[in-house]
């Protein structure tokens, strides 16, 4: 998995947030008794095929078995794979960067859920996970507003970026009597250039050169992006769930190396 253990406790940020069991899907499952009838294994599995299911859990759960759909196999569930139906949305994440699906324990067995890749597409998902990503983006403004007054910040915007457009807005905002800093008018893309371009701020942030800089913010402008937008997937394979957890855990990263310059 991405994230070993206690790692993965340390990008949990929002411990209170919705529980896996509203992430997830209502469980479909095949009885072990059916599974060794071949007849009534042929009917179930053409049902499953019928609705494009790939894996189906075995009842009783305790036997940690599976149906493969598509091979027709059974196979074991790893314990790894079941997650309490109280945990996050990262912890679940985390098991998909290995696992095909995850299996949402709870004390009543009827209520036990099944979570895959297209379950965190899901609206519910993404909004549970946009925190992390609009987190950064507060905290790389609250940064540059701590180094540079609106004015100076303008000019070393207006330098390093083809557009003015987050100077335009800001100066409307004054003609409007609003006292805000430039920072608080920057996009994601605007934080970026400036923070890559400046020697002293890649450098206070831990980036070794511009495309490290670079990268760090492209990915997580990827994911905040996609989160963003109920009509946008976020993941499709385990490498897309590897993707996405490591952009949360460098959008965390930054914000925490943000927050730590702001309290020094």
């Amino acid at each position: 998995m991405y994230w070993d253990s206690e790692a993965v406790e340390e990008v949990v940020i929002y411990p209170n947030e919705v529980p896996a069991q509203d992430i997830s899907s209502p469980i479909e499952f095949v009885a072990k008794t059916d599974v060794e009838h071949t007849e009534q294994r042929r009917r179930e599995r053409q049902r499953f095929l019928s609705k494009s299911y790939d894996y189906v859990p075995v009842r009783p759960y305790d036997l940690r078995e599976y149906l493969d759909v598509a091979d027709d196999t059974v196979n074991q569930v790893d314990r790894a794979q079941h997650v309490s139906y109280e945990s996050t949305v990262l912890r679940c994440l985390n098991v998909l960067t290995e696992y095909p699906f995850v299996i949402v324990t709870h004390p009543d067995t009827a209520c036990y859920r099944f979570m895959t890749l297209a379950d965190l597409n899901s609206r519910v998902a993404k909004q549970r996970l946009y925190p992390y990503f609009a987190k950064v983006a507060n905290s790389v403004s609250r940064f540059l507003e701590s180094e540079f007054g609106s004015a100076e910040l303008a000019e070393v915007y207006a330098d390093n970026r083809n557009t003015t457009r987050a100077i335009k807005r800001w100066r409307e905002e004054q003609d409007a009597n609003t006292e805000l800093h430039l920072s608080e008018f920057m996009n994601l893309t605007d934080l970026k250039v400036v923070v890559t371009n400046i020697s002293r701020l890649r450098t206070g942030l831990g980036f070794t050169s511009k495309n490290s800089c670079r990268d760090c913010f492209d990915s997580i402008a990827r994911y905040r992006n996609n989160v963003m937008h109920a009509n946008r997937s976020l993941v499709h394979q385990t490498e897309d769930a590897t993707a996405l957890a490591a952009a949360i855990e460098r959008a965390t990263k930054l914000a925490a190396d943000c927050n730590a310059l702001l309290d020094e």
